[in-house]
């Protein structure tokens, strides 16, 4: 379990291999999650959520320009 201290805090989850993961070449992730931890906020790493995620992705190493933009997820059942 994680508490969020000073500024906002992001935790970031990969469930699927990378589309681009080359030694010589940038990263490029697509669809992993993140989810957004203000001051005071709690995660547990162990037994994540299942919601409250942004799906984000990664293209030859550059993140998209808001990683938490976007409207989390929510329907989760």
């Amino acid at each position: 379990m994680a508490t969020a201290a000073g500024a906002d805090t992001f935790a970031v989850l990969g469930e699927h291999r990378p589309e681009q993961a080359d030694p010589d070449r940038y990263l490029t992730y697509d669809d992993y999650k993140i989810w957004r931890l203000r001051p005071g906020g709690t995660y547990d790493f162990k037994n994540r959520p299942a919601c409250g995620s942004c799906l984000r992705s990664s293209s030859d190493g550059i993140p998209d320009r808001d990683l938490y933009r976007g409207t989390p997820v929510t329907n989760c059942g």
